[in-house]
């Protein structure tokens, strides 16, 4: 019996694990989240404020919640889905942001590039504005869809030169480079930056955009699109286009809710543009981010996002790393429900992170009363784990008096010290219970964000030896491990080289040659150490 006991408290190995993975990976990826809250805010914005529109939340390639709400007649649209295109406001700002700054990379333009340089007749009080502050909302110059004409010309076709007198006839409403403060009128005047150092148009400059991010339904021409209503507690009434004259490249696009999910996919993967560049788009110095804004949701955790507004709709798109989720609210009813929907959503993740902090406390390897045999708690994707001798990671549902190991006739019951502090454990195994004592914390690792880019880097086949041979691949976004012949794992980032699984305390790192390619990977876990050479495509 000894011997037995030995055997499976003895360190787990890579390749005799590798099996349990099938079925444990699935709780990795899995959704944790419950939406029926959402799903009955949306029918309260239906039945209050006549919410019509379309609801994506997608983490990593998986869509988690997708709502399409049939809404009021459409004018050439038939049919309404998630590839039908709507006026997307200003969540075009940071579509111009990103022209701009890829052709900053190119050398076409420069932050420090004077905006009169590209106008023909220019203020004096502009001749200081330079194209980084037009990015931050730090120009000075006025909003023109403040200006008191505004509502009279918004759904007239004007010339680009029409829209500069609007602009110029207002005066600065404080002086450049001092303080922010949001204005429509600092992206159009990119538009305008854009189209001349560029040497074409706006409209081509987003087409050919938009087909590198993969945004197959996106244009600065709007066609095929909703009707669009306003309702905000009154009666539901049909509202005029605004000019895409108008909007232009401060709010003028249109695009279908999964060509913004491709967006997102396509800018934080660095597809778009270089990480330089993006930590530059993201800088918050001036309060702004480029086309963007961004906020803490908690200590830990930021949301970039954006909202749009413009006659007879509504939209919200935004992006948490840590958390590798996006969400898309498209609405074409102007009204506060697609901003509450967004909360939220947002709402659920501060949840979630906030449960994160509980559930770390509840972490660690308890002793059993019978010696030498260990539990061990882990924390993954904001589920416990639970690591019983003889087995594999298993998941931890919480109930009203604990924890119940998901398929296992198993209980747990954490106990506090007069501290507050978890310290022991009361494991009920089939009836009997068995305490055990907390005699190591177990670090709970945050994932870190790598690009694609560098994730390929890595893949490949790597060799211990003839019988042990590892495959790395990715998949949902994220490394993937598979030993020859058996079921995969996933992997968590550390950094860009170094990736985790804390259920099993396993560590793979992957090390460059002298020319920067990656040729080998190493495997730890626990006192185990193997060595993995990446094989050449011809073995």
């Amino acid at each position: 019996m000894k011997n037995t006991v030995k055997k499976i408290t003895s360190p787990l190995f890579f390749y005799s694990l590798v099996v349990f993975f099938s079925t444990f990976n699935q709780h990795l990826f899995a959704n944790n989240l419950d939406f029926s809250s959402l799903d009955q805010l949306i029918k309260n914005e239906i039945a209050d404020k006549h919410f019509k529109g379309i609801v994506l939340v997608k983490q990593n390639d998986k869509i988690l919640y997708s709502k399409v709400t049939q809404g009021p007649s459409l004018v050439r649209a038939e049919n309404k889905d998630e590839h039908t295109p709507y006026p997307i406001a200003s969540l075009t700002k940071q579509m111009t942001a990103v022209a701009t700054l890829r052709l900053i990379e190119r050398g076409k333009l420069a932050f420090t590039q004077k905006l009169c340089l590209f106008l023909k007749e220019c203020p004096s009080s502009w001749q200081d504005i330079t194209i980084k502050q037009l990015l931050t909302h730090s120009s000075g110059i006025a909003d023109y869809t403040q200006h008191k004409s505004f509502n009279n010309i918004k759904n007239q076709d004007l010339s680009q030169d029409s829209m500069l007198n609007i602009m110029q006839s207002t005066p600065l409403v404080f002086v450049s480079g001092k303080k922010a403060s949001y204005s429509n009128s600092n992206y159009y005047l990119l538009g305008l930056i854009i189209e001349k150092a560029a040497s074409t148009s706006l409209k081509k400059i987003f087409t050919s955009l938009f087909a590198h991010a993969q945004m197959s339904n996106a244009s600065l021409t709007c066609s095929h699109i909703p009707r669009g209503h306003k309702a905000n507690n009154t009666p539901l009434t049909q509202s005029d286009y605004v000019s895409a004259s108008v909007s232009w490249a401060a709010g003028g696009v249109c695009a279908s809710a999964r060509d913004l999910l491709s967006w997102n996919s396509s800018l934080y993967n660095h597809k778009l543009l270089t990480k330089k560049s993006m930590a530059i788009l993201t800088n918050t110095e001036m309060g702004f981010a480029m086309g963007l804004f961004i906020d803490d949701i908690n200590n830990k955790t930021k949301l970039i996002h954006h909202s749009g507004r413009i006659d007879g709709f509504s939209s919200e798109l935004g992006f948490i790393p840590q958390q590798q989720l996006s969400y898309v609210v498209l609405a074409n009813v102007e009204s506060t429900s697609a901003a509450l929907i967004k909360q939220h959503i947002v709402g659920l993740f501060e949840t979630k992170t906030t449960n994160h902090h509980v559930l770390t406390k509840l972490t660690g390897l308890f002793q059993m009363e019978r010696k030498g045999i260990n539990t061990k708690i882990t924390l993954l994707n904001n589920t416990l784990y639970g690591q019983f001798p003889g087995m594999p990671p298993t998941p931890l549902i919480k109930d009203e008096n604990g924890f119940q190991a998901k398929n296992l006739p198993i209980k747990i019951k954490f106990e506090n010290d007069e501290y507050g502090e978890v310290k022991t454990i009361r494991v009920n195994f089939n009836g009997r219970i068995i305490r055990g004592k907390k005699i190591a914390e177990i670090p709970v690792k945050i994932p870190a964000s790598v690009s694609i880019e560098d994730l390929n880097k890595l893949i490949g086949r790597y060799k211990v030896n003839d019988s042990f041979i590892v495959e790395i691949s990715i998949k949902n976004n994220a490394l993937y491990a598979q030993v020859q012949g058996q079921e995969g794992l996933a992997l968590e980032a550390e950094s860009r080289q170094t990736f985790f699984n804390a259920a099993i305390d396993l560590v793979v790192k992957f090390e460059s040659n002298q020319k920067s390619i990656i040729d080998r990977l190493i495997i730890l876990q626990g006192p185990i150490k193997k060595v993995a050479k990446k094989m050449k495509v011809s073995e």
